[in-house]
C-alpha cells in the first residue's frame, strides 16, 4: 500500500482527481473525488448494511462478519490535510472500476480493517508519477516501486512478468470496453424496427449479451462455459494475468500457454465484433437510407480518463513514499 498526502488550502471548486501514471505516461490507476460510494457501508453502518443483507443475500460483503470491511477510503474537496493510498494495482476493468467488497477471505482478515478485494493486476516495479488534479490544475510528484529486496528472480523473469501481465490486462480492457460499446449499440438499435435490424441486432447480442446476475467468482477464475464473446474472452484474459500474481517469478510455461490461449480466442471474437461494427453496420445504414431512416451510428462511450499533458511539480501535494 502507497499512501499521500493532499494537502487542499481552500475547498476544491470542483472534482479533484488523483491518477498514477506510468512511465510512459499512460495512467494504471485513478481515483477521484466523485466515483461512487456504497449506501450504506458495512464499514460505516453494519446495522444499516444488515438489514440490505437480510433483503439482499447475494450483495457484497454478506457472506463476512460486517465488522471486517476496513472504511473506504474516499477523496475529499474540503480544504485541509487528506490522506489517499494506493493498493499497488492496476485499475480494476469493469464494475465501475472499483474494488467489489470488503474482502473474500478468512486469511488475513482484521476487523474493521480488512481491505476490499481488487480483481486487477500488480503494478510492477519501475519510476511512476502522481497527478493531482484540482481546479482544472494538475501537479505531479514522482513515484518509485522497488522490488523487495528478498526476490531472487532474474531480471529477465521479472520483465517477462511484467510484459505479459500488461499485455493480457491490456487486451482485458480492450475486450470488456468493445462489449460495453456493442451494449450500447444493442440499447440504440432497440428503438427500431424491421427484419434487417432485427438481424443485425442478433449478431451483435451473440458477441455481447445482455449481462446475467451471477455469484462473484474468485478473482483469477474464468468466467462460464459457453460461446465466447467479447465479456468472457476479457475475463479469461484477466484470469491469465491474474494467475500470475501470486509471486514475483517468471512466468511458468503453463500461465504463457494459456495466456496465448486466450489471446487468440479474444482475436476471433474481437475481428468478428470489429466486422460488425464497419462492414455490418454500414451495410444496415444503407438499407435504412434507402427506407428513409437515418443510419446508425456507434455510441461513443466514457472510458477511464485519458492521460493529460503533465505540469510543473505542485507544492500541496506531498508524498509520504
Amino acid at each position: 500500500m502507497q499512501s499521500s498526502t493532499i494537502n487542499l488550502a481552500t475547498a476544491a471548486p470542483g472534482v479533484v482527481t488523483l491518477d498514477i501514471l506510468d512511465v510512459a505516461g499512460t495512467v494504471v490507476r485513478s481515483y477521484s473525488s466523485d466515483d461512487p460510494v456504497r449506501h450504506p457501508d458495512p464499514a460505516l453502518d453494519s446495522a444499516a448494511y444488515n438489514r440490505l443483507c437480510q433483503h439482499t443475500p447475494d450483495a457484497a460483503d454478506c457472506g463476512l462478519p460486517l465488522y471486517w470491511p476496513a472504511p473506504p477510503m474516499v477523496i475529499s474537496t474540503d480544504a485541509g490535510m487528506h490522506r489517499v493510498s494506493w493498493d499497488l494495482r492496476y485499475t480494476p476493468i469493469g464494475a465501475g472500476g472499483g474494488p467489489s467488497g470488503g474482502g473474500g477471505s478468512d486469511v488475513g482478515a482484521v476487523p474493521h480493517r480488512t481491505a476490499a478485494a481488487v480483481d486487477a493486476p500488480w503494478a510492477p516495479p519501475s519510476a511512476y508519477t502522481v497527478r493531482l488534479t484540482v481546479g482544472g490544475k494538475s501537479y505531479t510528484q514522482p513515484l518509485t516501486l522497488r522490488l523487495d529486496p528478498r526476490v531472487k528472480t532474474a531480471a529477465a523473469g521479472l520483465v517477462q512478468l511484467a510484459t505479459l501481465t500488461r499485455r493480457m490486462y491490456d487486451d482485458a480492457s480492450a475486450a470488456h470496453w468493445a462489449y460495453v460499446t456493442a451494449r450500447a449499440l444493442v440499447a440504440r438499435l432497440d428503438s427500431l424496427q424491421g427484419n434487417e435490424v432485427d438481424a443485425f441486432k442478433a449478431q451483435v447480442e451473440a458477441l455481447a449479451p445482455a449481462p446475467v446476475r451471477a455469484p462473484a467468482a474468485a478473482p483469477g477464475r474464468a468466467g462460464p462455459i459457453g460461446p465466447p464473446t467479447l465479456e468472457t474472452v476479457s475475463t479469461a484474459m484477466l484470469a491469465a494475468a491474474m494467475a500470475m500474481q501470486g509471486a514475483d517469478v517468471a512466468p511458468t510455461a503453463r500461465e504463457v500457454a494459456a495466456c496465448d490461449r486466450a489471446q487468440a480466442e479474444s482475436r476471433v471474437v474481437l475481428q468478428r465484433w470489429a466486422a460488425l461494427e464497419t462492414t455490418g453496420l454500414t451495410a444496415l445504414n444503407a438499407k435504412l437510407r434507402a427506407a428513409g431512416h437515418s443510419p446508425v451510428v456507434v455510441p461513443r462511450v466514457a472510458r477511464p480518463r485519458a492521460p493529460v499533458e503533465r505540469q510543473s511539480p505542485a507544492n500541496d501535494n506531498d508524498d509520504d513514499s
